[in-house]
């Protein structure tokens, strides 16, 4: 584990499969000083606070390790506890987040076949165990936990379960019945 002195999980030094073994706290240090990924205020206090799940810490430097500039609009500041279809928002426990932009590009209008919205969901896709999403929502439909809803032509939600153990219906969905 440290070989010649050095830490393999080191924040700065740790490669896309090594950020999925982070601790809570290295995951949040690193997240925070990571300049692929992009989050309001308000949502860098939910993670220094920490109010934000580890696997929404760990896929966000996993997607930013992997090659992509993200922005985040939404992890738990800011969103309601309830999702507009009358659910519970797996945001509202620290257990989602929203993706905006992906490479500079708005999700708005950058959804479908050969898109770079497409390209981010396959790598979300590739994870496994704990770390695969219970939801991944955007307008397209891509088999697993991905789900298509008009509501989300703008930005990418990523939602995890509470303590990785899978929703019950109707639980901690993002606008699922």
């Amino acid at each position: 584990y440290r070989a010649m002195g050095k830490d393999p999980f080191a924040d700065s030094a740790a490669d896309p499969g090594q950020v999925l073994l982070m601790s809570k706290d290295q995951a949040a240090r690193a997240l925070v000083a990571e300049s692929r990924v992009s989050i309001y205020e308000c949502g860098i206090q939910d993670i220094r606070s920490g109010q934000i799940d580890v696997r929404v810490m760990r896929l966000l430097l996993y997607l930013a390790r992997s090659g992509f500039d993200l922005t985040v609009t939404s992890l738990k500041c800011g969103h309601g506890v309830y999702t507009s279809s009358g659910n519970i928002s797996a945001h509202s426990v620290g257990s989602a987040v929203d993706i905006a932009q992906i490479n500079g590009l708005p999700v708005m209008g950058n959804q479908g076949t050969g898109s770079i919205t497409e390209t981010l969901i396959k790598q979300i896709l590739e994870l496994q165990g704990a770390m695969m999403p219970d939801q991944v929502i955007s307008l397209m439909q891509m088999g697993g936990p991905t789900f298509a809803m008009g509501d989300h032509a703008d930005h990418v939600h990523v939602g995890y379960s509470i303590s990785g153990a899978p929703s019950p219906a109707g639980t901690l969905a993002e606008g699922m019945p």
